[in-house]
């Protein structure tokens, strides 16, 4: 049996196609294979993997904005969903819209920043129960019981990895905590 054309589409569905039926710029989404069952769902099952690895990028923001008190222009975001797995930027006492919350109080600015990891979770399409790694960074040893506190109840029976640091500052006086937070999306969800 000689090879046929499949065309795949962005959502991953296939359909035969003659060669005359071919444009130049179609040749990119098509695949040459066998018309066996076997391989046309191998094919379909690598086109559908590849299409889920394209990165989604949310919440874009440039630091000039954000922190325009210092001399940067950096083109960031919030949120990178690479495939089904999500990277959040840290999240601090800053609220989404660049409002610092909880001057002085490292419970009220976890409770900040555990709410806008739930929210950017969200739109990524992940959860909390998602969620593998955190790093959690502190300007003062004495925050690390109201902070773990605040984690811990927000991330009651997820049962992340975390690693803990101490650090000399964040890239605002008034943060006193960060944290970084990975998330890996169940397959068939999200």
């Amino acid at each position: 049996m000689g090879d046929v054309n499949i065309l795949i589409n962005n959502s991953g569905m296939a359909r035969h196609a003659p060669a005359e039926d071919l444009s130049e710029k179609d040749w990119d989404a098509t695949l040459e294979i066998n018309l066996t069952a076997p391989f046309i769902r191998l094919a379909l099952e690598r086109k559908r993997r590849k299409m889920a690895m394209a990165h989604i990028r949310l919440r874009k923001f440039n630091t000039k904005d954000m922190y325009p008190d210092q001399k940067l222009d950096n083109d960031l975001c919030m949120v990178v969903r690479a495939g089904n797995i999500v990277y959040l930027r840290g999240q601090t006492g800053m609220d989404l819209n660049g409002r610092i919350v909880g001057l002085g109080d490292p419970s009220a600015q976890t409770e900040n920043a555990m709410k806008n990891v739930k929210i950017l979770l969200e739109e990524a399409g992940a959860k909390l129960e998602h969620i593998c790694k955190i790093t959690v960074y502190l300007t003062d040893r004495a925050y690390r019981e109201p902070v773990y506190r605040v984690i811990g109840k927000w991330l009651k029976g997820v049962y992340p990895v975390s690693t803990g640091l101490i650090v000399q500052g964040l890239a605002k006086p008034e943060l006193l905590m960060e944290i970084d937070v990975d998330a890996v999306i169940p397959e068939g969800e999200g």
